[in-house]
């Protein structure tokens, strides 16, 4: 049998097994049967997706997306587990609507967004990969690279101490104990508030330092991890969980593709088990968050820490899933329930906003998102920051019922135009703008909105790239203009 035969196989057993199952909920009359078909069917296309790939890319952005959208499946197991009497975001008793029968069509609608998005990714015929085309020597002198790496990297350091001699007296273990305030601090006015700025500055000269290695197609040593834990930290500082892990994770995707474009063998496998270590990573981090938070309202000593650890593992479903950290199917419920009437449709307004990011907090709109429409509109009341509906919800917000078909099959669609647009380019900061977009924004959206798109993405990109590339062309010419002159002389 041949490994195309085998993978169809597996997958005819997969659905056979979904069949059985299915067949056996709605002979015993569950009130849950159709979730769990369109759910457990959503299940198998991801996985049939993946799996039927010649050759898989984990990076791939369709890729990232459906390996999230999985969660998707959890969820909603989990909700049809406690009929969604934990979460604060789904009163039964207010629908408008039966919440079984919204919960069947939000499953539904998962189903056909993943295919819709799936089916548009595929409309455009994909390249082939070739080796990147670094900027050579003339270009970007190597001194002038080295210098603004360190120079970038300094910054940040600075930053770094500054913020702890302001905050923790200058001691960093005291300040990094404080995650949970860092919100609170740098939102304080006056001469004396921290700042960030300089961090990013420092993202910038690891990026330019994981392209210093690549163009000497360099593998990264002891050093270069080192400058990126140490980002890392700088990130984790801040109390952004997923932003650390998107600044680590993206310096794995930068050297794994260039294994792809160079047609060197990928170690899927040992990506894909070092992957799972994220999600681990993420709850540690989340916990250590909640520690931090708790002893700074004084009511976490040594003595209860061990407590709270047993307390935290036996609610941590609570704290991830109806506290919003994953696809929320609760808020999609609710929107599908009462949108239309409440608010009605945004028609692609929303697909749009996100590009008011760019303008200084001073003059940005606020409350345009539809994560800060639904908590001003339903859940005012609630202590939490903006509720988003999850991506394929955000569809139905803006086209109604065919939003979920059309508007993720145009998703889909536009994912791959800028995919292939980055491999026809074989350029480095293209596919570092396609890995942090892939990682922040496309990845996530089966949760998240359009508003998590940002251009900060594409100046911590192409802005170390321009600054290297403008020192190096005036050193040369200062150097061309000094030879010019003693040549006359």
């Amino acid at each position: 049998m041949s490994r195309f035969q085998s993978k169809f196989t597996e997958l005819f057993l997969f659905f056979v097994a979904i069949a059985v199952y299915i067949i056996s909920c709605w002979w015993t009359e569950d009130i849950f049967v159709y979730v769990k078909l369109w759910s457990l069917l959503t299940l198998l296309i991801i996985y049939g997706y993946l799996r039927l790939q010649t050759k898989l890319i984990i990076f791939s952005p369709i890729n990232l997306f459906c390996i999230y959208y999985s969660t998707i499946v959890l969820v909603d197991f989990y909700y049809m587990g406690n009929h969604f009497d934990m979460t604060p975001y789904l009163e039964k008793v207010t629908l408008h609507h039966n919440y079984i029968t919204l919960f069947n069509w939000s499953s539904f609608y998962y189903f056909v967004g993943l295919i819709s998005i799936i089916l548009g990714f595929s409309v455009i015929k994909q390249p082939a990969f070739k080796p990147i085309k670094f900027e050579n020597k003339e270009v970007i002198n190597p001194y002038v690279l080295n210098l603004v790496v360190m120079a970038m990297m300094g910054l940040g350091i600075l930053n770094f101490f500054y913020n702890v001699l302001i905050y923790a007296g200058g001691n960093p273990l005291t300040y990094l104990s404080q995650i949970a305030l860092r919100k609170h601090q740098f939102e304080e006015a006056g001469a004396n508030s921290g700042t960030t700025v300089g961090y990013i500055f420092y993202y910038m000269g690891t990026y330019l330092l994981a392209f210093s290695y690549l163009r000497k197609d360099k593998n990264p040593d002891w050093l270069f991890w080192l400058c990126v834990i140490t980002g890392a930290i700088l990130q984790g500082s801040n109390g952004r969980i997923y932003s650390t892990i998107i600044y680590f994770v993206s310096f794995i995707a930068i050297f794994y593709f260039r294994n792809v474009v160079n047609n060197r063998p990928l170690k899927n496998k040992t990506y894909i088990a070092s992957m799972v270590l994220i999600p681990i990573l993420a709850i540690a981090t989340y916990f250590l968050r909640l520690l931090s938070s708790l002893k700074e309202m004084g009511v976490l000593d040594k003595g209860n820490a061990l407590d709270m650890a047993v307390e935290f593992k036996d609610t941590m479903a609570f704290s991830i899933i109806d506290k919003g950290n994953m696809p929320n199917t609760a808020i999609f419920i609710k929107v599908l329930d009462s949108w239309k009437t409440d608010h009605g449709y945004m028609y692609g307004e929303s697909l749009v906003s996100w590009m008011v990011n760019i303008l200084p907090s001073a003059i940005k709109p606020i409350g345009y998102q539809p994560s800060a429409i639904i908590k001003n509109l339903w859940y005012a009341y609630v202590p939490t920051g903006n509720l988003p509906p999850t991506g394929v919800a955000e569809m139905y917000i803006n086209f109604g019922p065919v939003g979920p078909f059309l508007g993720m099959f145009a998703l889909g669609v536009a994912i791959k135009a800028f995919y292939v647009f980055v491999i026809k380019s074989r350029n480095y900061w293209n596919y570092l703008l396609l890995i942090l977009i892939s990682l922040a924004f496309i990845m996530i959206y089966p949760k998240g909105e359009f508003d998590n798109l940002n251009f900060l993405y594409v100046f911590i990109t192409y802005c170390p790239f321009l600054v290297a590339i403008f020192i190096s062309l005036f050193l040369r010419y200062s150097g061309d203009s000094k030879k010019m002159r003693l040549m006359h002389e």
